[in-house]
């Protein structure tokens, strides 16, 4: 068996990782890991740029690759990209190796990230093992990395300040005697049986293991128990699992023998007693009385951008596309929708600038604004004001007169049992309203969540007009429901006190 440089960061991390990847253990790859994959190769693709002319090695058989890239190492003509590296049945892939007039090589590890992490130094530390087994000399190996003080400019893609570089060659070859045991200890772990290894902190640093479901049937731990404890550290909940407190039950019966308060309490003793709701009047009644009409519920939806494209983003920052903008004038009078969906035709224009003119027009000065955790919303707008300057007083003013809609639920002054430990409004909103099928997202048709209406809005400009349209309907009734849930979150503490 092979072992890649992924295959032996999952090693690190966990021994039974590598073994189920390479013993044919089914797993999914999440929405999110998609995204950061997507992502890298946007980064990848603005790395190559920085280098100019560059041969990139084009997917094959393994052997095909290396020997593509011993010939194009020994022309010395150009940079050349995803060069390709084999030494005693490990096997690597340099994002960019240039090379020296001796013939020695500098190699260019990219990462889509703004600082260097542990990972990324075993990683490097790998590759720097293949390639100095590989008959090569290196003369430089860079971290090479998003700089985070860069801002995009609408019309151009400044790669010369995209990137920052930081020489990691003496770390990386005063790791070469650990990597080479590790490598030996991960090769013969690949072909024996499986190791016996148990959930542990491991599972989640440094990423989440795609085997995690695995393990936990193995160790007979249910569906719903102290690991989905929310709020708690994840090295806590493997101490719990570890000590044989298992279930809720388990756990709400430990505190509750020893008299102990906690935080975490609540959650497990209505799983534990079957308690189906609490609810604060009293602090639920001060909210409301907080609320000043007009109310304005507001949602955007929004995309990153590892490469900012447009004035003043910076990397991963949140650019909003779209908003849903229901109002009410009196607390049980007619509810009113306003809304907006950016029509961009291709990545390089900025479905901000339309945006934030209707934002502005549809949400009049002094405006009482509601949001589900109004930090997002509030940050979206802030970073507007800072990029349109012509509106930035208006947009300024409305971050003044946000009111957090999350509160009572993060506060548990309103809690049932089905939130399971959530304030999310993903788990409120079927909480509060289990049988509405109108308030279930799992009924909207292929945007249900935000990853979802990010993928819809970045593929917009690939499809016919005809799909465009349809999808285009899809995001607008999904955002509306998230400001339609508002309301009638609103509605139902009215009617609860």
């Amino acid at each position: 068996m092979i072992l890649s440089k992924s295959g032996y960061i999952s090693g690190l991390q966990c021994p039974k990782r590598l073994w189920l990847q390479k013993n044919g253990a089914s797993k999914n790859i999440s929405n999110k890991a998609a995204e950061l994959l997507e992502l890298g190769h946007e980064v990848g693709d603005a790395a190559l740029q920085y280098f100019g002319q560059v041969e990139k090695i084009e997917q094959a058989s393994l052997f095909a690759m290396v020997g593509k890239t011993k010939k194009l190492l020994t022309q010395r003509e150009k940079a050349v990209a995803e060069a390709a590296f084999i030494y005693n049945e490990c096997y690597c892939q340099a994002d960019v190796v240039t090379i020296e007039p001796d013939g020695s090589l500098n190699i260019f590890e990219v990462k889509s990230t703004t600082r260097k992490k542990p990972e990324h130094v075993d990683d490097m530390a790998f590759q720097y093992y293949v390639i100095s087994h590989s008959g090569y000399k290196i003369n430089m190996f860079y971290h090479m990395r998003l700089n985070s003080d860069f801002v995009g400019e609408t019309g151009q893609l400044n790669v010369i300040d995209l990137f920052e570089f930081e020489n990691v060659t003496n770390e990386l070859v005063s790791m070469q005697p650990f990597v080479e045991n590790k490598i030996n200890e991960l090769q013969k772990i690949m072909t024996a049986s499986c190791p016996n290894c148990k959930i542990s902190e491991c599972c989640k640093s440094p990423h989440e293991c795609e085997f995690i479901q695995h393990c936990k049937n193995e160790q007979s731990i249910p569906e719903y128990s102290v690991l989905d404890i929310v709020g708690m550290g994840w090295k806590k909940k493997v101490q719990l699992i570890n000590n044989g407190i298992i279930t809720m039950k388990d756990y709400y019966d430990e505190h509750n023998k020893n008299n102990v308060s906690c935080n975490y309490l609540m959650q497990a003793a209505f799983e534990a007693n079957n308690i189906p709701m609490f609810i604060d009047k009293n602090k639920v009644k001060k909210f409301l009385s907080s609320l000043q009409y007009p109310l304005y519920y507001l949602d955007f939806e929004s995309f990153q951008q590892d490469v900012p494209l447009f004035d003043e983003v910076k990397p991963y920052q949140q650019v909003p596309f779209q908003y849903s903008l229901h109002y009410q004038l009196s607390p049980r009078g007619p509810v009113y929708h306003l809304e907006y969906l950016a029509d961009c035709n291709n990545k390089f224009e900025d479905p901000r600038v339309a945006l934030v003119e209707q934002l502005c027009s549809d949400i009049p000065d002094n405006a009482t604004i509601m949001a589900y955790n109004a930090s997002f919303e509030k940050s979206c707008i802030s970073n507007m004001a800072k990029a349109f300057p012509k509106y930035s007083d208006k947009l300024i003013c409305m971050t003044k007169h946000f009111v957090d809609l999350m509160i009572p639920f993060k506060n548990k002054d309103v809690y049932m049992r089905a939130m399971k430990g959530s304030y999310s409004i993903k788990y409120v909103l079927p909480a509060l309203f289990p049988n509405d099928s109108k308030l279930d997202y799992h009924n909207l048709d292929m945007v249900q969540n935000g990853q979802m209406a990010m993928d819809a809005f970045k593929k917009m400009n690939s499809l016919t007009e005809e799909e465009r349209q349809y999808l285009r309907h899809r995001l607008l009734k999904y955002c509306e429901l998230d400001t339609y849930a508002m309301v009638k979150i609103v509605k139902w503490l009215y009617d609860h006190i």
